[in-house]
């Protein structure tokens, strides 16, 4: 599922993976980011670990600023700078 939230007056768009399957994460988080080079998007990935090493291993190539909230809080996403 993707929809827009709003931040500071901005609005990041953001990919939910929770209802996918691991093999359907890596091409969604590709279209993804294809289709919102140059945004901050936001990747919402729950409370798998599994999942979350999926995403992670599916952006390292991108060699974007990634912000990643599991480390410090209890809030399962990462936020991409996809530039």
């Amino acid at each position: 599922m993707c929809y827009n939230i709003n931040t500071h007056g901005d609005k990041m768009k953001v990919l939910d993976l929770h209802g996918y399957k691991h093999h359907e994460v890596p091409q969604a988080i590709h279209s993804f980011i294809n289709s919102n080079i140059g945004e901050e998007i936001k990747v919402i990935f729950g409370n798998s670990y599994r999942m979350r090493d999926i995403v992670l291993q599916t952006v390292e190539p991108y060699k974007f600023r990634v912000t990643r909230s599991d480390l410090l809080l209890n809030m399962k996403y990462i936020i991409i700078l996809a530039k």
